[in-house]
């Protein structure tokens, strides 16, 4: 299956051009997402955690913000995960597009719906999902990021009734206490 760029589904694609911001007006008013940092690439040493507001990072080890926190050193491999919540305005199939340098997997309610983990240049992955307005379902994303340099990930979707931007905050949820225990049991062996 082809999307409507002509990007075979769960196909590696050269990096395109970031959408402009384009239209947010979202479902709600999310509170964004859990993310959680590891030194390693095997979720090894957690450092840190903090809200995000959705999933769009670049960092490079040649500039002052060389890593998401300034205990993992230039040039070290580190992983993170972002849990929390997800909901679109639209009943329909979206695409997402995860623009990575290097391995990412996103699950949605229990559904591994990308899985291209391991390092990699900068590529492109898509995938789809189909939603029901409004309805908030559970998320998890993990990221690698090897061999120091520039890593990157950012997580775009679109909808016959939506352009293609970034995920924006107000369609993430911050985790409840209760998702936590259900996130954890998504947890995929590392290859």
């Amino acid at each position: 299956a082809h999307n409507s760029e002509g990007i075979k589904e769960g196909s590696e694609q050269p990096l395109p051009a970031a959408p402009m911001p384009g239209n947010m007006n979202q479902i709600g008013d999310g509170s964004g997402l859990k993310g959680e940092y590891y030194l390693g690439n095997a979720f090894n040493e957690f450092i840190f955690s903090r809200a995000d507001a959705n999933i769009n990072f670049t960092f490079s080890s040649i500039l002052p913000d060389h890593s998401p926190n300034p205990r993992i050193p230039p040039f070290a491999d580190y992983t993170a995960r972002w849990t929390g919540r997800i909901a679109a305005q639209h009943s329909e199939t979206y695409t997402f597009y995860a623009a990575v340098d290097d391995g990412i997997r996103v699950w949605i309610d229990h559904k591994l719906v990308l899985d291209q983990w391991g390092p990699h240049s900068p590529i492109q992955f898509s995938s789809k999902f189909t939603f029901e307005a409004g309805r908030q379902y559970l998320f998890k994303c993990e990221y690698l990021a090897t061999d120091g340099g520039t890593s990157l990930i950012h997580l775009y979707w679109e909808s016959p009734s939506q352009p293609k931007v970034f995920v924006p905050q107000d369609s993430f949820f911050y985790p409840l206490a209760t998702d936590e225990v259900e996130l954890d049991k998504d947890r995929a062996p590392l290859k």
